[in-house]
């Protein structure tokens, strides 16, 4: 019995010969090659030579070869050949693909022959029929999503036996008796298709899980899926390599150094992993580099500013979108130098949470701004020597770096065969398999809003870099002319110390952090982390007449502190507001504190503006200076 394997031939047709038309030589020859494709219980022979006891001795046509013949006459023969194989019986040759009707002519019972001129190029389709039992598949990898309704079992051509369907994973997918897939969990699985008397069909089912892509987890962090490869890009979906990459320089450096490999680390619901390389550039080693996001090529050298990893977030395929800050992240790896490296051991791994911008991983961090270095949330990083060919787990926790996120969380993850770009050699291998975000810390959440006022109150449970374009400030005291005395808050807010926050416009962020709640109290300011009435007497930050200040709360118009905000609290001072600079009082009362005209005589103005002979209890402007009586 003839066993067909499935990978070799993809049509349903039972038996086609194909012949394609003479063409002329200038040497007046004539030049003819044939292909022949079999599937079933017989095999198909060309030959331009009538074999007497073919089909024994004819020669047989592969898929793509056939048989070559130069001929100086003519009008020239040729002869197919059909052998069935085991129980089955040839019926003939047809030149139809369904093989209905009368077979055409022939010499033989396995035999037809055709003949061509120079003047009548032949080109024509025959079919051999065979009767017997079929069994082939036209599918090599089906592609599902967890959730998809059971696949339909197409691809498969059975006739005369009784298949039986088996699962080697049926975590990842089951399969019935009549062949169709339901898909159960991320991961890959082969479906092994048996009859008797035949070799055994296997083809991959990948199932995919979309529910936690961009919002917990990596996409095809299992590097399962590679669907999307051609010629030109061998990445697995969703992640790039030196094919895709940008830049200045992308055409000399687009080459593939990446691919499938069925090696998956043990455990694994998989069954394939990305094998990355370097290879040689004129002598340079140009390292094997994957990531989620987009690679720019723009120098020559590989340790240059212009060589680097960046989040292209206006393109989902280059960038990678998260819902919260992991606290690890988990992979597999399997390092095998091409030779030891004393100097540069190491491979790669890189991980960045950032927000809601184009960030770049640069190869050496000095080439970091310091604005650049604002957006960075989180980050992991995992250099690592050969694991002496054996896959090893690797977790790496994230560091938080206390800054606050303007927007979207984003994930960059980098891996590279070497962990100094430009070192290495030519084919050093890292393989890599299920990456996985891990979530065992909740951050707390402490937003940052800025009106166009360019002030606002703060207050958080957990330190908190100042934001980029910010200043922070505790506020220490009040002056005499109803001034706040504020103190700079360098670089860090600690926890839970309440501070005023000045801009220079609207802005708004949110600051991420493990909570560890304390007094809120700093200085004169009393932070709040859920809203609250303001309490009668105290001062909140309002924007009054275009003037921004802390005015004091009246009885009955007690307004609402929001959550990590801050309100202002004096024991003392009976003043209506106080400001954040000389400039605003003067702004707020209408006083124009200039000198007075005379050293010796004292001219008193209330804080309504009003000239008057005597100050008693309060503050008053007594020759352009604000004092308190």
């Amino acid at each position: 019995m003839n066993r067909i394997r499935f990978s070799k031939f993809m049509s349903l047709v039972v038996v086609m010969f194909t012949m394609f038309g003479l063409s002329a030589h200038a040497n007046s020859d004539y030049f003819s090659k044939m292909t022949a494709k079999s599937v079933g219980e017989g095999k198909v022979y060309v030959s331009y030579k009538n074999q007497a006891d073919a089909p024994e001795y004819a020669a047989e046509s592969s898929a793509e070869s056939g048989a070559d013949n130069q001929q100086s006459a003519p009008t020239h023969t040729y002869y197919l050949y059909a052998q069935p194989t085991g129980e089955a019986e040839f019926l003939g040759w047809f030149d139809n693909e369904g093989c209905t009707g009368d077979a055409v002519s022939t010499e033989t019972l396995f035999k037809a022959t055709i003949k061509a001129t120079a003047d009548s190029p032949a080109s024509k389709v025959y079919y051999a029929k065979f009767t017997g039992r079929i069994f082939m598949c036209s599918k090599n990898h089906v592609y599902m999503n967890v959730g998809d309704e059971a696949a339909a079992n197409d691809g498969m051509k059975v006739e005369g036996v009784t298949p039986t369907y088996i699962s080697s994973n049926e975590a990842v997918a089951t399969v019935d008796a009549e062949g169709n897939i339901t898909p159960v969990a991320a991961g890959s699985a082969k479906i092994t298709v048996s009859a008797q008397d035949f070799e055994d069909i296997t083809y991959v089912v990948t199932v995919i899980d979309n529910s936690k892509v961009g919002i917990t987890q990596i996409g095809n962090g299992d590097f399962e899926d590679w669907s999307s490869i051609t010629g030109s890009n061998h990445a697995p979906a969703n992640w790039n390599s030196f094919e895709t990459a940008e830049g200045s320089l992308a055409s000399f450096s687009s080459a593939q150094q990446v691919q499938m490999v069925e090696d998956n680390r043990p455990g694994s619901n998989g069954l394939y992993c990305a094998d990355i390389w370097s290879r040689s550039v004129l002598g340079v080693v140009a390292q094997g580099n994957l990531t989620t996001g987009c690679i720019n090529a723009g120098a020559a050298t590989a340790s240059a500013k212009g060589n680097y990893n960046y989040s292209k977030t206006s393109d989902s395929k280059k960038s990678e979108t998260l819902s919260k800050i992991p606290t690890a992240i988990r992979f597999w790896a399997k390092f095998v130098p091409a030779a030891a490296n004393a100097q540069h051991p190491n491979a790669h791994m890189e991980a960045v949470v950032h927000d809601n911008c184009n960030y770049i991983t640069y190869s050496d961090p000095s080439y970091e701004s310091d604005e650049e270095k604002t957006h960075v949330i989180a980050k992991a990083r995992y250099d690592f020597p050969t694991t002496n060919g054996e896959w090893v787990e690797i977790t790496a926790p994230f560091e938080k770096t206390c800054n606050a996120a303007n927007g979207q969380f984003h994930i960059i993850v980098n891996l590279a065969t070497n962990a100094d770009p430009g070192q290495g050699q030519a084919g050093d291998h890292l393989y890599v398999d299920d990456i996985e975000l891990l979530y065992d810390t909740e951050y707390d959440e402490a937003p940052v809003v800025m009106t166009d006022a360019k002030y606002a109150t703060f207050c958080a449970p957990f330190d908190v870099n100042v934001p980029y374009g910010m200043k922070a400030y505790t506020v220490q005291g009040v002056n005499e002319d109803t001034s706040l005395d504020m103190a700079d808050v360098k670089d860090v807010i600690p926890a839970n110390t309440p501070v005023v926050l000045s801009g220079d416009g609207a802005k708004s962020f949110t600051a991420y952090g493990i909570a560890v709640p304390a007094t809120t109290e700093a200085g004169m300011l009393t932070g709040v982390y859920s809203d609250t009435e303001a309490p009668v007497g105290s001062y909140v930050l309002q924007n009054i007449d275009g003037v921004v200040g802390m005015y004091q709360v009246a009885e009955g118009e007690q307004p609402t502190v929001k959550a990590n905000h801050a309100y202002l609290t004096v024991q003392t001072y009976k003043a209506k507001a106080f400001y954040f600079s000389k400039e605003d009082a003067d702004e707020a009362t209408g006083i124009n504190l200039t000198p007075a005209l005379s050293e010796s005589k004292e001219v008193i103005y209330n804080m309504a503006g009003q000239q008057v002979k005597k100050a008693q209890n309060g503050i008053y402007v007594i020759n352009g200076k604000k004092v308190l009586k």
